[in-house]
Formats: C-alpha cells, sequence, structure tokens
C-alpha cells in the first residue's frame, strides 16, 4: 500500500475531502487510532521520534464522503456462527457485488454481521463494506439478527444466512421496483447455489397477501421461502424481529409481519441457497424441532387472532407435509388472491 506523508495529502486532496480530513489529522494523528467508515478507511500511524506522522488512505469509490451520511436502501443482516461459517467468505462476495452496483445506482447497501457466541469469523472488509458485532453470548440466529437489525439504518431490511448468496442485479431491479408498491414487505425467487431449484413450493410471482392471509391460509411447505424476504426495518421492528424459536424463525417472522401489513411476491431471484451437510435442515433433529416450532407459532397465532374475535386457525403437521399426506398444491383459498400485475 502506498503511503503518504499528511501534509501532503492534506494538500493534494480535492476539497471534498479536506474538511473531513481536518477535522481528524491533527488530535488523532499521534495515536496511531484506526478510523474505519464505509467507503473510506484512514490508517494514522504513531509518531516516532524525528518523523512526522504518516498516513494510508484508501478510497473505494470517487464520491466517498459526498454520500456517506445518505442512508442505506437496504440493511443486509447475517448471523454468523463460527463453527458453520466456512462460505462467508462467499456471501461477502456476493455482497461486495450488490455494493457496488448499488453505488452505480446512488444508493447505499449496508452489510451486518453478528457473529453469534465464542470465536470469530474470516475476513471480510476485503469483499465488502461491512460491520461486525459479537454477540456476548451464543443466542441463536433470531437473537444475532435481532441484534443486528436494532443497529441497521437501511429503509429496507433482509435476512442473509452465512452459506448464502446474494443476486445483486435481482435484487436492485426487486429495490426499484419496490418503489411503486405500498406493502409492508414483499418475498422473492431463490434459486440453489448449484443452479437448481426447489420443486416443492408452487411459486406465484405477482400474488399479494392482504394482512393476515398468510395464517389464514398456512400450509407446509409455505407458498414461498420465507427465508427470501425483504421488510421495511420500522415494520421488523414493530413485531419484535424473528421469534425466540430454533428452527423456523423466518415463518414466524412472515407470519407476523402479516398480521399487519400485506406483501407480495415478486418475480426477481433475490438468493442463492446453499444446501450443505452443516446447515440446520439438514440435522437428524431438523424435524422434531420444526413440529414443536409449528405448535408454540400455531398456538401465538390462535391466542392473538381470538383477542381480536376471530376464528382459529388450523396449523400444519410438517412431520404429515414430508409425507406427502397433506400437501397438495397450493391451499383452496389462495385461488383468491389478487394481482399487481
Amino acid at each position: 500500500m502506498r503511503r503518504y506523508n499528511h501534509t501532503a495529502v492534506a494538500l493534494q486532496l480535492s476539497t471534498v475531502f479536506q474538511p473531513y480530513l481536518a477535522a481528524v489529522q491533527h488530535p488523532l494523528s499521534a495515536l496511531g487510532w484506526r478510523i474505519e467508515t464505509q467507503q473510506m478507511e484512514i490508517v494514522l500511524g504513531a509518531c516516532c521520534p524525528g518523523t512526522s506522522p504518516t498516513m494510508e488512505l484508501v478510497m473505494t469509490t470517487a464520491n466517498a464522503l459526498q454520500d456517506r451520511n445518505t442512508p442505506p436502501v437496504l440493511s443486509i443482516l447475517t448471523a454468523a456462527y463460527p463453527p458453520t461459517a466456512e462460505h462467508l467468505v462467499d456471501t461477502a462476495k456476493s455482497v461486495g457485488r450488490l455494493q457496488r452496483l448499488a453505488r452505480t445506482a446512488g444508493e447505499q447497501v449496508e452489510w451486518i454481521v453478528v457473529v453469534d457466541g465464542p470465536g470469530d469469523v474470516p475476513p471480510l472488509a476485503e469483499y465488502a463494506d461491512v460491520r461486525i458485532i459479537h454477540a456476548p453470548m451464543r443466542g441463536g440466529t433470531s437473537a444475532a439478527r435481532n441484534y443486528a437489525l436494532a443497529h441497521s439504518t437501511g429503509k429496507w431490511i433482509m435476512p442473509l444466512d452465512h452459506d448464502d448468496l446474494v443476486d445483486g442485479a435481482g435484487m436492485m431491479q426487486a429495490l426499484h421496483d419496490a418503489k411503486s408498491v405500498p406493502h409492508g414487505w414483499f418475498v422473492g425467487q431463490t434459486v440453489n447455489v448449484d443452479g437448481s431449484r426447489d420443486v416443492k413450493r408452487k411459486h406465484n410471482p405477482g400474488a399479494v397477501w392482504p394482512p393476515r392471509r398468510l395464517e389464514e391460509t398456512w400450509q407446509c411447505p409455505l407458498q414461498f421461502h420465507p427465508n427470501i424476504i425483504v421488510a421495511r426495518r420500522e415494520l421488523a421492528l414493530s413485531v419484535g424481529g424473528w421469534p425466540a424459536i430454533p428452527g423456523v424463525q423466518d415463518l414466524g417472522f412472515v407470519l407476523f409481519l402479516n398480521r399487519h401489513a400485506a406483501g407480495a411476491e415478486v418475480r426477481h431471484c433475490l438468493t442463492h441457497v446453499r444446501r450443505w451437510e452443516k446447515q440446520t435442515t439438514s440435522q437428524e433433529y431438523w424435524l422434531a424441532v420444526k413440529r414443536e416450532d409449528f405448535h408454540l407459532l400455531g398456538a401465538i397465532v390462535n391466542a392473538e387472532r381470538a383477542r381480536h374475535g376471530l376464528e382459529p386457525v388450523s396449523v400444519p403437521d410438517p412431520v404429515l407435509a414430508r409425507s406427502k399426506t397433506q400437501y397438495g398444491g397450493l391451499h383452496p383459498n389462495l385461488s383468491s388472491q389478487r394481482s399487481i400485475g
């Protein structure tokens, strides 16, 4: 990395950067402090006797400081569990591609990674602009995502598992389309990392779910992959984020979102999902966890419906669904869904 004398840098940088540089170089130049922002990193070298402080300046975009205060259009929230975070670098590369696409469109995308418990994750800053938060103890996926949600600043938020990839082009198109649609959340399409598709779900791009429609037409598998969801940040916070369950947090999250706001399914691919032996859904205990989670979510949904004088809904059994004795296509009530185009 090329080194610059701090005085020379102050003289040579354009006037756009000089006010920011002047604000930090004098009080901190001798302290060896490291200052990081999403688009600019300044490393201040410690003063040595008889030498001048030096700085290493890295700018990833020409307008780095001009748009530093622009609120992100999207916050990506990732819960990273160190023992199984071996694909996190691939995730970072995909986020970096999305961030570069966003900057060319005058937008920003922030990425917040919460390390869930002891341990650490591979270096990520080389691949994407990222904020890493270490949880004080392991709390599980929901807790880690909720920590990230609390620190997010984007208009929209989305979860991204630490072994999945975000589709940059698809996400940018979906965010563009969302500007003209008043829904509180939307879901998109997904493909597996190897290019195959999930044939169990009957995708319906253009479908709209009015408030409470998902709980009233609850089926297993759900009509869409609940992990591929983008929600307005304020709505996500108002429902309490992801529920404290170990398995189907995303199902609970979208059910709670839909209790208060309509959502839609878009045609764009938003993520590439990895299927591998260390993910939770590949473990022997998964089906038992899923069944207990469904039971709890059903109790929550029906208790809340009772408070509003609504009839209880039927909760599907994931064990029966897996044996194909219950799931045979879309729920009959889905035929009444209206379309957005």
